[in-house]
């Protein structure tokens, strides 16, 4: 099978990983933040209302507000993923390249070294994925959406929760 054969075969994969995961984690992180707003974290009537009302927040305000709630409120798990907002900022900006961008793949004329090309087109930017690099985001998606539900579980406890 050619690299770009690969490559295709695999994007539909890498496509939902990336995009469904990342959606995942935007919908616990704003979770996280519910339970630790919410005076009666059992309340579920409450917890919808705050979730109502930051569903709005951009994904990134999310991230920084969880940030700051772990840093504040909960050092103990801030510092049990010392890289977790910087891998998690990392995959947002893949994310949204994959997102927007167009998608094409390009190899050179022997037939090797296949990309998936992301290509912005009225910014003229493009990045280059090979099947090992897309291999590589999936695997930190995978991390990071494993890291969330941890969190979420320790920031569960805190509260006396049971997730």
């Amino acid at each position: 099978m050619s690299e770009v054969a690969r490559i295709s075969e695999l994007l539909p994969k890498f496509l939902q990983t990336v995009l469904v995961n990342m959606n995942h984690i935007d919908n616990v992180i704003l979770e996280m933040i519910s339970v630790e707003i919410t005076k009666d974290s059992e309340d579920i009537r409450k917890r919808l209302q705050f979730l109502d009302y930051f569903e709005w927040l951009g994904f990134q305000k999310k991230v920084d507000l969880l940030e700051l709630i772990l840093k504040n409120n909960h050092p103990d798990i801030f510092k049990k993923f010392p890289r977790f907002f910087t891998e998690l900022n990392e995959l947002t900006q893949k994310r949204n390249k994959i997102a927007h961008y167009s998608i094409h793949f390009e190899r050179d004329s022997n037939e090797k070294n296949a990309k998936l090309v992301l290509h912005h087109r009225k910014i003229k930017k493009q990045e280059r994925l090979s099947e090992t690099e897309m291999h590589e985001i999936m695997q930190k998606v995978a991390k990071c959406t494993e890291d969330t539900g941890k969190i979420f579980t320790l920031i569960g406890k805190s509260k006396g929760l049971n997730f």
